[in-house]
């Protein structure tokens, strides 16, 4: 696992001990930043389920303004630290401990321009939680993020097939690699009585 391209390319990220964490494939990595191209440049990011912050590090390095990275488990958040400071992007980073799914208070007074969504693939399984994880994703997209903000997931492939999006995302596109899929959401701006 590694930095693919920009300023840190080459580098290889540390790991941390067993399957906490699912890293996702250089390849498909590589793919997904192809196509956000230089939309990352300058951008805030916010890489939720951050693991060995290789999403957030590769967008640092490709010109991303900041990155603030959320991991739970005090394993990979001390492995984390330790990617940032071997990549020297400690000072575009901002790294907390802390529950994903209940980040958005820290994060007041915040707003990001790209998101990465890169859960264990157990949440996106039962129906239930898939809902929660989109109506979660849409209330981070009206909370915390931009008009027009990418948001990028990462999970099993065809296990979101037919789920309805809540407003404000829309779907930008989406792209299968294996027994995986990326899908692509943007933030649509919400009429003004939508938003009272």
């Amino acid at each position: 696992m590694r930095i693919i391209a920009g300023t840190a390319k080459g580098i290889t990220l540390f790991s941390p001990n067993g399957m906490s964490t699912r890293p996702m494939l250089d390849r498909v990595k590589e793919a997904l930043f192809n196509i956000l191209g230089d939309t990352v440049i300058e951008r805030q990011v916010l890489d939720l389920f951050a693991g060995t912050g290789a999403l957030g590090l590769e967008a640092l390095s490709r010109g991303a303004q900041m990155a603030y990275f959320i991991e739970k488990s005090k394993e990979t958040y001390a492995v984390l630290q330790r990617n940032i400071e071997k990549c020297k992007m400690h000072e575009k980073s901002q790294v907390i401990q802390h529950d994903a799914f209940h980040i958005i208070p820290r994060l007041h007074g915040q707003c990001f321009d790209i998101l990465f969504f890169d859960p264990p693939y157990h949440y996106f399984d039962q129906p239930e939680t898939r809902r929660h994880c989109m109506e979660y994703l849409a209330q981070l997209a009206q909370e915390i993020m931009h008009p027009g903000a990418c948001l990028v997931l990462h999970y099993r492939r065809g296990i979101l097939q037919g789920l309805p999006l809540p407003r404000p995302l829309m779907l930008q596109d989406n792209r299968m690699y294996g027994h995986t899929e990326l899908l692509f959401l943007q933030v649509a701006q919400l009429p003004l009585q939508a938003q009272n």
